[in-house]
């Protein structure tokens, strides 16, 4: 079996306080979602109001981000 943790989906930030929408948030949430036995990372770039964004400098932020943390398991 393979555990894939999806971090923050589509939701806005009003639907959860702990809803990691930041690149900084996110690698702390891929961090620990690793250490808990998550061998791959899902996850929704935000912009600066916290909604989903494909812009390709919010999304290689993101991924980054994550990436410095964890650099070992595929990101999506």
């Amino acid at each position: 079996m393979t555990v894939q943790a999806c971090l923050n989906g589509w939701r806005a930030p009003a639907e959860s306080p702990a809803l990691p929408t930041t690149p900084g948030e996110l690698a702390e949430e891929a961090a620990s979602a690793v250490r808990a036995g998550a061998a791959s990372i899902h996850l929704h770039a935000k912009d600066a109001s916290g909604l989903d964004t494909l812009d390709p400098e919010a999304v290689a932020v993101a991924i980054l981000a994550v990436r410095r943390r964890v650099d070992s398991v595929p990101i999506g």
